[in-house]
């Protein structure tokens, strides 16, 4: 039950659509979908400092960080403060060995 309400809560499925059963369920499932990926990012590609963290902590510490994507000389970049390039190259280094390990047959 107190997974249900978190996954309510940080995926703002409190304004859930209501009405239409069809598009509740979608609703519902795209909820899901994206609880499931954020359970495997927190287990897979973020420290364990965040093992046991829930969907509200890793907002507020991960995705809201302050940055800017630019576009220069045809790639895209992530420009963050400086003392937090230490923690994404972690997370860059972590998702890529991920992939790496996911291609070796």
């Amino acid at each position: 039950e107190n997974r249900i309400k978190e996954l309510k809560i940080g995926f703002g499925m409190e304004r859930m659509p209501s009405g239409e059963t069809k598009a509740n369920a979608l609703f519902f499932r795209i909820g899901v979908l994206a609880y499931n990926l954020f359970l495997l990012f927190r287990g897979q590609i973020l420290s364990d400092a965040f093992d046991r963290a829930q969907i509200q902590t890793v907002r507020w510490q991960v995705y809201q960080v302050a940055g800017k994507v630019v576009r220069h000389a045809g790639a895209l970049l992530l420009k963050v403060a400086d003392d937090l390039l230490p923690f994404f190259q972690a997370l860059r280094e972590r998702s890529y060995r991920l992939m790496c390990q996911q291609r070796v047959t």
